[in-house]
């Protein structure tokens, strides 16, 4: 929740697999630059709990028309980018952090 996505969601968006995530998480979750929900961009699909049958035949959708899986795979790895960038400076921040106390 809040504006975090687990490195094993964007796993799945790096391997050009469209992600199912829950539509309440999706509610819930604020993409740090754009301050939008996750929910309100087509880079998943996202579940309710009472709509099983329409997930489903979205991703039977997205599964059977190039266009539209294409569509969605763009806009999440557009949208999931800037996590990515974030991890990027987290790892050269502790490395130089690292190298710097070794070194002193």
């Amino acid at each position: 929740y809040g504006t975090h996505l687990e490195y094993a969601s964007a796993e799945i968006i790096a391997t050009g697999v469209v992600p199912v995530f829950s539509k309440h998480w999706g509610d819930n979750t604020i993409h740090p630059e754009w301050g939008i929900k996750f929910s309100d961009v087509e880079c998943a699909v996202f579940v309710e709990e009472d709509k099983f049958a329409e997930s489903a035949e979205l991703m039977i959708a997205i599964a059977n028309d190039e266009e539209l899986y294409e569509k969605y795979v763009t806009v999440a790895t557009d949208f999931f980018n800037i996590f990515d960038e974030r991890c990027l400076e987290r790892v050269i921040f502790n490395t130089e952090a690292k190298i710097n106390l070794d070194m002193g």
